[in-house]
């Protein structure tokens, strides 16, 4: 392997998509390996059965795309599966049609079977690159932010359903910092829907310009749950409302 190949796979490696996993890297690089192997074998295949050999190939070429959708969580970890059990099933099928000698079937059937192991003892990967996307940067030390001990949710805060009388303010530092944070968060991305009525998570960055999507998207999560903020729609055409009557 040449110093710039090798460079190049341990970027892909260490890349935001497969995040350091040997294995899933091993079972995309695998599964383009097979596609080059059928498609050498469908074009040294003569006569009437070669374009079903062909169509073999093509249908081999399309899992290396399913195994990277699937790393970058667009896809569950069931539906890859599905397309490697249709190919082992093609092989097969193509050994027995003598269009494919049994041999070079039994071989393929080993490959694609070791990717279906690998990736089903994997698990379904997480759509953050790492559990670092999660956490929220402590506060400088010098900051001293003060709210009530008896820290209230957004959606009491939101509803006046709160009562009692707050405790005397004192500093906050640790994780009472982080959830002072967090509220602020919470309420500055909650004021932009509702400004906006309908935003996607873009919309919403654009007016939120101190956050970044994957915070924005995070604290959604909470808002749907509080039950301030309803979702529409899926994937990347998504948009946030905010909830009527509240």
């Amino acid at each position: 392997m040449s110093d710039i190949h090798k460079k190049f796979h341990e970027f892909a490696l260490q890349s935001a998509l497969f995040k350091g996993r040997s294995d899933w890297y091993f079972c995309y690089l695998k599964a383009e390996k097979i596609a080059h192997v059928l498609s050498r074998l469908a074009d040294a295949t003569p006569g009437e059965s070669a374009p079903s050999m062909h169509k073999l190939a093509r249908t081999a070429s399309k899992l290396p795309e399913s195994v990277v959708r699937f790393v970058a969580g667009e896809l569950e970890q069931g539906s890859v599966l599905a397309d490697i059990f249709t190919l082992l099933s093609a092989v097969r099928f193509a050994s027995t049609e003598g269009n494919m000698s049994s041999q070079n079937a039994l071989l393929l059937v080993e490959e694609y079977e070791h990717i279906a192991e690998k990736l089903g003892a994997s698990g379904q990967p997480s759509p953050f690159v790492s559990s670092e996307d999660f956490s929220v940067p402590p506060l400088p030390a010098q900051m001293n932010i003060s709210l009530p001990a008896r820290a209230l949710s957004l959606k009491d805060k939101v509803k006046g359903q709160s009562k009692g009388h707050p405790q005397a303010a004192e500093p906050l530092g640790g994780k009472q910092a982080d959830l002072a944070q967090r509220e602020i968060r919470l309420s500055r991305i909650l004021e932009a829907i509702r400004t906006l009525k309908s935003a996607s998570i873009r919309d919403i960055s654009a007016v939120v310009k101190e956050y970044g999507e994957k915070t924005i998207q995070r604290e959604l999560l909470v808002l749907i749950e509080q039950g301030l903020v309803r979702k529409v729609g899926e994937r990347r055409w998504s948009v946030y409302t905010p909830v009527s009557g509240i």
